[in-house]
């Protein structure tokens, strides 16, 4: 046994024992020791180097590099050998400097050189830690490697891994982040071919669209892998480079390999379309429909193609539009696939254009130019009916539509051509077989003996010849002397008195069947005479001859009076030809088989809509039959618009022949869709077909292959098939062929059913079958059923065509497939472990366990941990509902190491290891379907989650300090100082325009107080000693407003009295107007804060100043106020992270569940994302993993920690807790179900059923029953909804509070300080 060199959770083996182990350079030459050096950038004697024996050349290998090498692992402290790959005599590769090994070798085998054989002697820090490697390598061990460096090669970048795009870092780059697919790439380059540098450039451009930069294709696609700051070297094969045409623009010869030298000098990247609303990406799409339609007009129709292809994308999914956005969605999605389709054409390239075509049309069924281009593909294809179909939809849309027009011209000539293609093809291929058949008739005649030679006295040479000249008479039989049956006499029988026909007559002799021999070969039959005595009915009347005799009776009889109105059964004894006028009765379908199998067929086809068949077929029909049989279909599935093809298998196959010809229908059903078998063969060519199927198993996302197979169940030969995954096999009860006694016989017993009951025969019904598990015997653990069933379970039924006129083939009605997957109480155990909502323990474990007597009957012997009383969830309702529809119990336990199941030490641990031990029957839990795990275990088609991997993070709350700041939070720092600037402009200004009308009553009163006369003499004061009652009517006022005016001695003094008294002037002034800057300003804040004044100024300047500031007041206070309730009530988040960038890129730490498959995603990925995560999680060690989710949701809710794992149960956690987030971004999607042993059968049940529950809604109900009915909704939408809280309204009680302690401080001030007098 040899192990690998792996991190310590890749698993081991077990430690081989201590002995002397020599060293590689005994094995290569005598040592050549060196100083030691210290690998370890800090020089802390980390990773030791001793070169043991010098390699060749200057160079080695280069980060990135795929390496290889042979090694030994020694343990320093003891000198014990854990680990060799000499043992194994294969070399151990890995990619240097990639994580893939301990940090020891990455920096050790980095500086040495091709041949060095060198020891490192590597800490534990630099080796397997603190943790170890269990069993094999302590905690805390230095260990001791000599290895020996073989060879190394660049790393391979191409898809298919075929040496086309070599990358070598020489420098490597910044951080974890890589370009994607339209972000602007800034990079140096140097170009060379054949060592001639052709390009030298610095080049920015927007990757996906190299081509128009002469940029090639492998090189853009390295560019995808590069990080900033990177250097290195692509090699590029001619596919990846200009391939065989080059580029002559720059100096670039056909099929030139060509080296660059590239440096990643920056990018930015494009926005994801994950990371957009649904708005942006409809913006997006329209930009990538206007870029693809340029590149197309400029016949660039691959750059087209990636364009068009965003636009599917960015808008497969439409949720959360309205009505009129869906409508542009779809609008522009509808463009996306009929542009695809035009481009696709325009590569030649017409199964894509096809298929974008038909998904137009199930988006628009009225689509014109749908039709028309699926038309142009078809017909590019050779399927020039289809093709036809198409082009008359379009005329009859559109009847002006001249090119369709044209086409449909194309498509009748292409078809009239294919029709004499496949009329010469099948008129040779007929040949063929009747020469072979001929052939073959006569070597056989030629190795029997010929017993007629001589004179062997009866039946010599006179006498045969003469038998033979009377059967060649062409003589006129009465049939009315021979129409005089006996009482019980029922059946009428006329045979051939020669071939085949003759031994049959003579067998079907019996007293309730009254024979008539008939001349060979006779032209005609006429009746000389009707008075002949005959039975007072009518009687059935069954012909046995060759096709001509049996046309003739059929004539002479039509005119004869006496079986006038008898049904007539015609049994060829040859096949007959297609002018033959053998008239078809009800029998033929009972009495020829090709005729009923034909009938089934068409009938299955229409029912089940086939557009495909594929006929497998042997030498088992003669080649006249077969002939009629080919054509019959052939015109039929024409009508159909049925798709064709024909396997055959040699008549003397063997088992490796028929899994050949399975082969080549099964790589037709994958690659082209192919998916429908009719097999028509030798019963010993069908038990070697059903003996090949259970090797063909389906994989995921393939569909099912659906086999029709004619044999009567009567044989073994269906029992000889085993029900298999992916493979629908139905099986037709009845017999392909027939031979003429059968046939006979079967037209006996009709006649005799019509005698009995004096009408036409019911042609009896013909049952498919399906092969029905045997469940007691091929369960895992063995199971008892409770009572026996059949292997074959009827599934549907055909009935002929008399009795469904409206059926041209008959009828098929399906049966009820209850049966086929029952159990009849057999009871299953199954494996589990804990994880809501999918499952749920309740209830106190059991302690005791462990004893015997507490012990449960259905626990496995090695489970002797705790045990929940019961458990309850989403797949636990799933199960209860298939094992009432299947008649099964069932009994959960929980496995002891709680783990869904991953390699340790060679063997499957948990759920995983249950199934592939046959511990139990199936594995119930939410298991992600992953490679090894596939491999290992089989999983049903119909997922019970989706999804793949999501992180979740606590959801982000207010702050402390931010409480007493919330009032400022709804203006921004800008309006606040905007406020504090405009309220004194404001309040300086409303003060100003109050000032004309003051001065003018004060210039006003003076004038009158000093007025003097034109002589310089003082008149007397127009002001009286006793007050003087004015009367003035203001313009400004209303009109029925009089002001009165009280003049005093002092012209001081205005009074302004109404009705009910009198008003100073200045009092009016001291209430409406302000008359200071500081009136104005408090009056300003009055109206910002909404209290309202009772100011009314009467001058136009006043009032258009007062006019702006309470509009522009009612403005801000309205948004002030709406933007503080929402963000009382409805805070948009803003989340710590929002991707798995950010969140390698930040100070959280992440982690997952031990033995989680995302941990070996994260390090097979290619992706530098998703390396960078590997790297980050290996570096926080076994704290960051959590057992359960329960752990894992704690350990969240303590805040700067996220967790990946499945997102369909972190959206179960989300919904339950309000304080959780989970991130829009999902990782490696893929699907999750229940396990399986490989080759259960009860892989099938789970499929059929779970379809059930999937198309009928259960599946949907369940999942509802757990998720929605949580607390906290979907947190889609970054928002939170809650009440405002008093924390939340703090700072405004203290702002009240600090204002009632100021006005209490200058109440106190003001009563201290002493009166004015």
């Amino acid at each position: 046994m040899s192990w690998r060199l792996l991190r310590p959770d890749r698993g081991g083996g077990g430690v081989l024992p201590t002995r002397e182990v020599p060293s590689l350079c005994s094995m290569e030459g005598e040592e050549q020791k060196t100083q030691a050096m210290d690998l370890t950038p800090e020089q802390n004697g980390g990773v030791i180097k001793e070169i043991l024996k010098h390699g060749e050349g200057d160079s080695g290998p280069l980060q990135g590099d795929r390496v290889s090498v042979h090694y030994i692992g020694i343990l320093a402290e003891d000198g014990s050998k854990f680990d060799s790959s000499r043992e194994s005599g294969k070399r151990f590769e890995f990619t240097l400097g990639r994580g893939e090994v301990i940090k020891g070798w990455d920096l050790g085998v980095a500086t040495m050189k091709k041949g060095e054989i060198a020891r490192l002697t590597c800490k534990s820090e630099y080796a397997y830690g603190e943790v170890g490697s269990p069993t094999k390598i302590p905690a805390n061990a230095t260990l001791i490697f000599e290895i020996e460096l073989f060879e190394w090669h660049g790393e391979d970048l191409s898809s298919k891994k075929d040496g086309g795009i070599i990358r070598r870092i020489l420098v490597a780059g910044e951080g974890y982040l890589t370009p994607n697919d339209g972000a602007i790439v800034n990079v140096r380059l140097v170009g060379r071919v054949n060592g001639t540098v052709f390009d030298d450039r610095e080049v920015k451009f927007p990757l996906g669209e190299g081509t128009e930069y002469n940029i090639p294709e492998g090189l853009e696609r390295s560019l995808e892998r590069f990080k900033k700051g990177e250097k290195s070297t692509i090699k590029l094969s001619p596919k990846y480079a200009f391939g065989s045409a080059g580029n002559v623009s720059i100096g670039v010869p056909p099929g030139a390999y060509l080296d660059y030298e590239v440096e990643m000098c920056s990018f930015e990247k494009a926005k994801e379309s994950w990371e957009m609303d649904q708005e942006e990406k409809i913006e997006h799409a329209k930009i990538c429909k206007d870029r693809g339609s340029e590149f197309f007009k400029q016949e660039k129709y691959r750059l087209a193609v990636k364009q068009y292809k965003k636009i599917l994308d960015f808008l497969q999914y439409d949720n959360g539009l309205s009505d009129e956005k869906k409508a542009e969605s779809r609008s522009i999605l509808l463009a996306g696939q009929l542009n695809l389709a035009m481009t696709y054409l325009k590569l030649h390239d017409n199964p894509r254009a096809r298929d974008h075509a038909t998904k137009a049309l199930e988006m628009d069924s009225c689509n014109v130019k749908a039709y028309f281009r699926r038309g142009q593909a078809n017909l590019n294809m050779g399927e020039a009916e289809f093709a036809e179909k198409d082009f008359q939809i379009c005329l009859d849309l559109d009847h002006n539509n001249k090119a369709a027009k044209h086409q449909l011209q194309r498509c009748g000539l292409q078809i009239k051509a294919n029709k004499q293609k496949e009329k010469k093809l099948y008129s040779g291929m007929f040949d063929k077989f009747a020469r072979q058949d001929r052939a073959r008739e006569e070597a056989e005649a030629r190795r029997r003996l010929d017993i007629m030679s001589g004179d062997l006295g009866e039946w010599g040479k006179a006498e045969e010849k003469k038998d033979s000249d009377k059967c060649e008479l062409s003589e006129l039989v009465n049939i009315d002397a021979s129409l005089t049956l006996s009482d019980e006499a029922e059946v009428l029988v006329m045979y051939e008195g020669c071939g085949k026909a003759a031994g049959i007559g003579a067998m079907l002799a019996s007293p309730t069947t009254h024979l008539l021999r008939l001349p060979c070969r006779v032209a005609s039959v006429s009746s000389t005479s009707t008075s002949a005595s005959v039975s007072s009915h009518s009687f059935p009347v069954v012909v046995i001859a060759s096709c001509s005799v049996i046309d003739t009776v059929i004539s002479s009889l039509a005119t004869n009076t006496s079986v006038e109105g008898s049904p007539i059964l015609p049994v060829p004894s040859t096949a007959c030809p297609a002018e033959s006028q053998v008239k078809v009765s009800a029998a033929t379908f009972a009495l020829h088989p090709i005729e009923r199998v034909l009938n089934i067929l068409l009938s299955w086809m229409t029912y089940h809509s086939w557009n495909t068949l594929t006929v497998l077929h042997d030498r088992f029909l003669d080649h006249v039959t077969f002939a009629f049989f080919l054509k019959r279909l052939l015109a039929e599935t024409a009508h159909l618009g049925t798709r064709l093809s024909f396997r055959e298998v040699p008549s003397d196959a063997s088992n490796e022949t028929v899994a050949e010809v399975v082969a080549t229908i099964v790589d037709a059903w994958r690659n082209h869709g192919a998916n429908r078998v009719a097999v028509i063969a030798s019963e010993e060519t069908v038990v070697h077909l059903l003996h090949m199927i259970p090797g063909f198993e389906v994989e995921d996302g393939e569909s099912d292959c659906d086999w029709l197979i004619f044999a009567s169940t009567e044989a073994s030969v269906p029992h000889k098939y085993k029900p298999t995954n992916g493979h629908n096999v139905f099986f037709v009860d009845t017999p392909v062929y027939m031979t003429l006694e059968e046939r006979s016989q079967a037209a006996v017993r009709m006649a005799r059913d019509f005698a009995d009951t004096c009408r036409a025969p019911q042609l009896p019904d013909v049952m498919v079958y399906v092969r029905r598990p045997d469940y007691e015997a091929e369960l895992v653990p063995k199971v008892t059923l409770g009572r026996p069933r059949p292997r074959l379970v009827p599934a549907f039924m055909w009935t002929p065509p008399p009795a469904h006129p409206s059926w041209a083939y008959g009828r098929i009605r399906p049966l009820s497939s209850y049966e086929q997957y029952l159990l009849y109480g057999a009871h299953l155990t199954v494996a589990t472990v804990g994880g809501s909502p999918f499952i749920e323990p309740l209830g106190q474990p059991n302690k005791n366990i462990t004893g015997q007597e507490e012990r449960p009957d259905y626990l496995p012997p090695h489970i002797n941990c705790s045990q929940p009383q019961a458990f309850s969830g989403f797949l636990v309702d799933m199960l209860k509902v298939i094992s009432k529809q299947m008649n099964f119990t069932f009994e959960l336990y929980e496995v002891c190491d709680k783990a869904y199941g991953r390699v340790e030490d060679g063997r499957w641990t948990g759920v995983v290891g249950e199934v592939v031990r046959g511990h139990a029957h199936l594995g119930l839990a939410n298991l992600g379907a992953n490679y090894g795990r596939s491999h290992a275990i089989a999983f049903p088609r119909i997922s019970t989650s989706y999804g793949g991997a999501g992180i979740i993070v606590r959801r982000p709350e207010s702050t402390a300090k931010d409480r007493l700041t919330v009032y400022m939070l709804p203006f921004s720092s800008g309006v606040w100082a905007f406020l504090l600037v405009s309220i004194p402009i404001a309040s300086l200004t409303m003060y100003l325009a109050t000032i004309p009308r003051r001065r003018l009553h004060r210039n006003l009163l003076s004038l009158l107080s000093a007025w003097r006369g034109p002589d310089g003499v003082r008149k007397p004061s127009l002001v009286p000693s006793s007050p003087v009652k004015i009367f003035v009517t203001s313009a400004s006022e209303n009109a029925n407003r009089t002001r009165l005016w009280d003049v005093g001695a002092s012209w001081s003094a205005l009074m302004l009295r109404g009705k009910g008294g009198e008003k100073s002037e200045a009092k009016e002034e001291e209430e409406d107007e302000p008359r200071s800057f500081l009136d104005g300003l408090w009056f300003a804040f009055t109206v910002l804060m909404q209290q309202g004044q009772e100011v009314m100024p009467s001058s136009g300047v006043a009032r258009a100043v007062f006019g702006v500031v309470w509009v522009s007041s009612v403005i801000l206070y309205a948004a002030y106020t709406s933007n503080l309730v929402s963000h009382f009530t409805v805070t948009r988040l803003s989340l710590p992270v929002n991707n798995l960038e950010e969140l390698v890129n930040s100070d959280y730490k992440f982690g997952t569940r031990p033995g989680s498959v995302y941990i070996d995603n994260f390090k097979a990925s290619d992706s530098g994302v998703y390396q960078a995560a590997s790297h980050k999680l290996q570096s926080f060690g076994t704290s960051v993993l959590m057992p359960t989710y329960e752990d894992a949701i704690r350990r969240t809710l303590q805040g700067s920690y996220a967790f990946i794992g499945d997102s369909v149960v972190l959206d179960y956690y989300q919904r339950k807790d309000c304080d959780l987030v989970l991130l829009k971004q999902r990782l490696f999607p893929t699907m999750s179900s229940i396990a399986l042993p490989h080759g259960s059968p009860l892989l099938p049940a789970f499929n059929y059923y779970l379809s059930l529950m999937s198309e009928s809604g259960i599946l949907e109900k369940l999942r509802q029953k757990w998720w929605s009915a949580q607390p906290c909704p979907s947190s889609a939408t970054l928002t939170a909804y809650h009440s405002i809280s008093m924390m939340e309204v703090f700072s405004a009680l203290v702002v009240m509070g600090a204002g009632l302690i100021v006005a209490l401080m200058v109440c106190c001030l003001e009563c201290a300080r002493p009166p004015h007098p």
